[in-house]
């Protein structure tokens, strides 16, 4: 009789199940799992702040990144090509503060915590650097991007500059509830199994 139960609640709930739960895992690149996801962006500047010292136009010096829903996974930025000189993720400001000279066309991976579905967004902006005539200079905003992520899409918004996505987010999604409830069952079984066999 308690085989004949179980056999029943199996069966009862794989056909409860079978047309809610569904997933499709594909591997693209070298993902890691952890509670996070992370997407691939390109950047490039497409307006010059004007100085006899400053980089050449489509260029930019300096790049930062500034949370506005969600965080960032430590490290944040990676996979940066090409790479830049120095990132800071110390800046009281910023979340991501990267130098590079006379960067153009920037392949980069940010590192979002949480889980796909759960939104994100980040302000983006690009910096040309100016000596100035008299060594008074430093970084003027060129370009700036605004991104945010609804679970399912990026809406991404820019002046001066381009940031597209690259490919698709690589990470975990929620888990369905028909697919937690099958693997209780399957640890109910497996441990009601091993009860047995004592």
């Amino acid at each position: 009789m308690k085989k004949y139960s179980i056999a029943v609640l199996i069966a009862a709930l794989i056909a409860l199940t079978a047309g809610s739960a569904s997933a499709d895992l594909m591997a693209v690149g070298a993902a890691e799992v952890s509670n996070s996801w992370t997407q691939q962006f390109n950047v490039n500047d497409t307006w010059m702040f004007f100085s006899a010292e400053t980089s050449w136009a489509d260029n930019f010096d300096a790049m930062t990144i500034n949370m506005t829903q969600g965080e960032l996974e430590d490290p944040a930025l990676t996979d940066a090509s090409p790479a830049f000189s120095t990132i800071d993720y110390t800046n009281a400001d910023y979340d991501v503060v990267a130098y590079g000279w006379n960067m153009q066309d920037v392949d980069f991976t940010l590192h979002f915590e949480g889980f796909m579905n759960d939104p994100v967004a980040f302000d983006l902006k690009v910096y040309d650097f100016s000596g100035g005539p008299f060594g008074g200079g430093g970084y003027y905003a060129s370009g700036w991007a605004t991104a945010s992520w609804n679970g399912t899409d990026w809406t991404i918004v820019d002046n001066s500059m381009w940031l597209d996505q690259c490919g698709d987010p690589i990470g975990l999604q929620v888990p369905v509830p028909g697919a937690v409830l099958l693997g209780m069952l399957g640890l109910s079984v497996a441990g009601a199994r091993l009860r047995k066999n004592r």
